[in-house]
């Protein structure tokens, strides 16, 4: 558990690092000129980890569900959406926006058991915390 709280906690740091670092280089380079760069580095890293730890499990991919493929497409757009929000809010109105579709989505994923996840009907105090934030969301917006 302590190990899954640092991994959540290093992502959420990570990726508003890559919100800003990206979209900084978007706005130089032009966004899909970022995006395949970005996007070829982190295969080119990949590629070395997945060799170095010797962890080549390809015989795996017969067997795996060929709608996970649309990772690859919704990995791109991830980027662009966030480049192009980042730009055009800044990043301290753009993140909160973010968080929040992307726990409504992770709510209806599990909700309906999509992509083969485990069905969680979502109790009366997860529905509270998303409206809380929500509410920190719409807060964030305000401007003084």
């Amino acid at each position: 558990m302590i190990q899954g709280l640092f991994y959540a906690l290093a992502a959420g740091v990570f990726v508003s690092l890559n919100n800003v670092f990206v979209s900084r280089a978007g706005a130089k380079l032009g966004f899909w000129e970022a995006n395949t760069l970005v996007h070829g580095m982190c295969f080119l890293l990949a590629l070395v980890i997945l060799f170095l730890t010797g962890r080549t499990n390809t015989g795996a991919l017969r067997d795996l569900n060929y709608i996970y493929l649309i990772g690859c497409f919704s990995g791109v757009m991830v980027l662009f959406t966030i480049m192009q929000g980042v730009v055009r809010l800044g990043v301290i109105f753009a993140v909160p926006l973010i968080i929040g579709a992307q726990i409504l989505g992770s709510m209806v994923i599990s909700r309906f058991g999509l992509f083969e996840e485990k069905i969680v009907i979502p109790s009366f105090t997860n529905i509270v915390g998303f409206i809380l934030v929500l509410v920190g969301v719409v807060l964030s917006q305000l401007r003084p």
